[in-house]
């Protein structure tokens, strides 16, 4: 069964429900699955053809729930969140070699894209 992007949709959340439609979502090689707000972010272990301009483009003019999870949506929240003069977080956490460091880089790589093309 294919899991929703946004697993608070979920009739029931719980530990067994967030498991099995992040792994059904991971296996679709779909790394990005929202709760809400938060992004949860799997290493596939491999290179995917997900990231670039046209992929930064994309989640910078999209509006919440109409394009997939991404790293560059929260990113792209955060610059807005910013543009209204509202404090911003983005907290990257996980276990070693989860991919903090090459998520850190895909928020800044949005965020100076985001400034340099004016908002």
């Amino acid at each position: 069964p294919n899991a929703p992007d946004d697993l608070a949709s979920l009739a029931h959340l719980n530990n067994d429900a967030v498991l099995d439609g992040v792994k059904n979502r991971y296996d679709q090689n779909k790394i990005y699955t929202n709760i809400n707000t938060l992004l949860i972010a799997m290493n596939p272990y491999k290179w995917l053809p997900i990231y670039g301009v046209d992929m930064m483009q994309k989640h910078s003019t999209a509006t919440a729930g109409t394009v997939e999870p991404h790293v560059y949506g929260t990113a792209a929240a955060a610059y807005t969140g910013l543009l209204s003069s509202k404090s911003q977080s983005i907290v990257i956490s996980g276990e070693s070699g989860a991919g903090k460091s090459e998520t850190a880089k895909k928020v800044l790589q949005h965020l100076a894209w985001a400034a340099t093309k004016g908002g």
